[in-house]
């Protein structure tokens, strides 16, 4: 097969999904549909889809299973009440852009204002 780098790929996925039997025959499926430019991108899509709708569903489970009284979310908080607290900063944070860069980040403030709130 001439498309190693997209064989690599769908390798790696189909190792992560725990598909062994799928790992060992895909390429000569391929082959034998006699279209396998055609059919690996397909499968390589499939193989995303499915790896995207289990992190989906393990991240539900886990939210579920956390037992969270109430779940906020930043799109709902009333910067009105805060006045003093810059929205351009909070997304920044949001962004998340601090974590690759590994700083570290401390919200200081008293008891009630919110704090833990904002960190998720």
């Amino acid at each position: 097969m001439s498309d190693e780098p997209l064989c690599g790929r769908i390798d790696a996925r189909l190792r992560a999904l725990h598909l062994p039997g799928a790992l060992q025959r895909y390429r000569e499926l391929a082959e034998a549909s006699g279209a396998p430019e055609a059919v690996l991108p397909f499968l390589e899509a499939c193989l995303q889809a499915e790896w995207e709708s289990r992190e989906l569903h393990r991240y539900e489970r886990n939210l579920r299973a956390a037992r969270f009284p109430v779940v906020k979310e930043l799109s709902g908080f009333d910067f009105t009440v805060l006045p003093s607290l810059a929205k351009a900063r909070v997304d920044e944070l949001a962004s998340g852009r601090f974590i690759p860069a590994h700083e570290t980040v401390l919200l200081v403030g008293n008891s009630g204002t919110g704090k833990h709130a904002r960190i998720r």
